[in-house]
């Protein structure tokens, strides 16, 4: 797969595209990257797209996501393994602040209790700031794997305690 760096786009939005794409290759054949799935309001960086439900199987958000986006693409697809990857942070400087978002929309009744409705995953990724050491220069090729990253996911039972 070769990625082509868009204007306005940063080298590091390119690359955690790509590392998204490159540690779940196997796990989901056929996905893309910026595959246009007909959503009306996004477009995902990295998508495996199911064409018989017609439906995404995984969603990869790199880089700033709000948290109003992430809340939407848990309702929008309740059954899609959505992953949002930043580089060079903590996974709880990103995550914390989402599980407080949904816990607030909860208690203020914006929002039904995800455990009841949410079945899929939502994993949080970090990648290293030296992310550098896991690109081959001369076959420019990305040798990272899931190992090399921090994770956390949020899962049905942490909605639970919601």
């Amino acid at each position: 797969k070769t990625l082509r760096k868009k204007r306005m786009e940063s080298l590091q939005h390119v690359l955690t595209k790509a590392v998204l794409w490159k540690c779940y290759m196997e796990d989901y054949p056929g996905i893309e990257i910026e595959y246009d799935v007909g959503d009306p309001d996004y477009l995902p960086d990295v998508i495996s797209w199911n064409e018989t439900s017609k439906e995404p199987l995984f969603w990869g958000e790199s880089g700033r996501m709000k948290m109003h986006k992430a809340l939407d693409l848990m309702r929008r697809y309740p059954r899609t393994h959505i992953v949002h990857c930043r580089w060079g942070m903590n996974t709880t400087d990103f995550s914390e602040p989402f599980i407080d978002f949904i816990r607030q929309e909860v208690e203020e009744g914006r929002l039904e209790n995800p455990a009841s409705w949410w079945k899929g995953k939502f994993s949080f990724a970090s990648l290293p700031l030296d992310v550098w050491r896991f690109i081959d220069e001369d076959t420019r090729t990305i040798l990272v794997t899931k190992d090399d990253l921090e994770w956390k996911d949020l899962n049905r039972s942490l909605c639970e305690l919601l």
